[in-house]
């Protein structure tokens, strides 16, 4: 009974030092994955992360009191053999079936191990294992949950709201399109020196962990160029210092550029803000002539607006109707006016056309009565 229950204490002893040894590789394996360790590549960027690491990893040691270093490969290789025993590590091998990625350095499909073959050794493909947190999972279905359902009752947002993720959304996509196209623009001029720099490497990498993305920040890598590569390095070199000069030779090829780029974005931009936040769809002859897609807050506020125009159109016209009394009667008083005025006129033109007449008879008179006395008078002297 003695030696069971001793046998019994070791067992839980013991289980409970592996479980601690477990948890310690654990924390060990997310530093080394936190530090960059990418997915494509095989254990040589494991044993160099390790080595290059190797102070802060030998702190983390507690349970584990078999390395005292870590300055060699061959520590490396223990270390990463502990991995495997406790399996964190999964040793993976080229796919059988996959002849097109016999000759590459990194095959695009793998598979598992023998269990026989579980060996860690300076080159090859692993795979890590490692348990992920429960509760943060959990948080992440909930909020991702969430997220689906907002973005299922999108047409029931409110405007502001619209137009805020819409900004944010199209701005993002700008700011990642120029950063892809700066990282690509400083790999391809270091390329012709024989270099491998990138900015966040792992920035497209396929993780269950975002954060991946961004780890580390900088990657810089000798490449190992045979002749024909050199080659193609000098040639794409020439190219690019002509491409460059002809384009600093002729200005408005870059103000061209610019131009159709802007035009792109603010079509871009456009399309995106009648789309989704107006909720505009284009026409089928494909003019730029939307139909609208109400929601049902706007026809809400167009009854309301409706209603307020009447009353206000009303109010309008209720104030006019004085004004146009008024108006009506001075303007009575002014044709009154006007007309006896006018009336006035024309009574002093007859009356200066018939003093115009009587002047003119008048005188025609006087003319003939001077005549008949001329004629009296010859008339007496012949008599005498």
């Amino acid at each position: 009974m003695v030696d069971q229950s001793k046998q019994e204490q070791m067992r839980k002893e013991f289980e409970k030092k592996v479980e601690l040894t477990r948890k310690e590789l654990v924390g060990i394996a997310n530093f080394i994955s936190e530090k960059g360790l990418k997915i494509k590549q095989a254990s040589d960027q494991f044993h160099k992360l390790v080595l290059e690491n190797k102070d802060d990893i030998l702190k983390m040691f507690k349970e584990i009191k078999t390395f005292q270093t870590l300055e060699k490969i061959e520590d490396s290789i223990r270390l990463g053999q502990i991995f495997i025993d406790f399996k964190l590590l999964i040793p993976l091998e080229r796919h059988a079936h996959a002849q097109e990625d016999a000759k590459k350095k990194y095959p695009k499909h793998l598979g598992p191990s023998r269990p026989q073959a579980w060996k860690m050794t300076d080159k090859g493909f692993y795979s890590w294992n490692t348990p992920k947190p429960t509760k943060k999972l959990a948080i992440l279905l909930v909020v991702g949950i969430i997220i689906t359902f907002a973005f299922m009752c999108f047409s029931i947002w409110p405007l502001w709201l619209k137009i805020g993720i819409w900004y944010f959304s199209f701005y993002t996509l700008i700011i990642l399109m120029g950063f892809i196209i700066l990282r690509l623009v400083v790999w391809l001029v270091l390329f012709h020196f024989g270099v491998d720099f990138w900015i966040l490497p792992n920035f497209f990498i396929d993780s269950n962990d975002i954060m991946d993305s961004f780890r580390p920040m900088l990657s810089f890598e000798r490449r190992d160029d045979d002749v024909k590569m050199f080659i193609l390095r000098i040639a794409s070199a020439v190219a690019l210092v002509f491409f460059v000069i002809q384009l600093a030779k002729e200005p408005e090829n870059i103000d061209s550029l610019t131009s159709f780029t802007n035009e792109n974005l603010n079509d871009l931009f456009n399309w995106g803000n009648d789309r989704f936040v107006l909720g505009q769809l284009p026409s089928q002859g494909g003019n730029s002539t939307m139909k609208r897609k109400k929601s049902p807050q706007e026809i809400f506020m167009e009854a309301i607006l409706e209603d307020e125009q009447e009353k206000s159109v009303e109010t309008q016209e209720e104030e006019k109707k004085p004004e146009d009394s008024e108006s009506a009667s001075t303007d009575d008083s002014t044709t009154t006016a006007g007309d006896d005025s006018e009336s006035d006129d024309v009574s002093k033109q007859e009356e200066q056309k018939t003093e115009k007449l009587l002047d003119i008879d008048t005188l025609g008179l006087d003319e003939e009565e001077e005549a008949e006395k001329v004629q009296q008078q010859e008339a007496q002297k012949e008599s005498l």
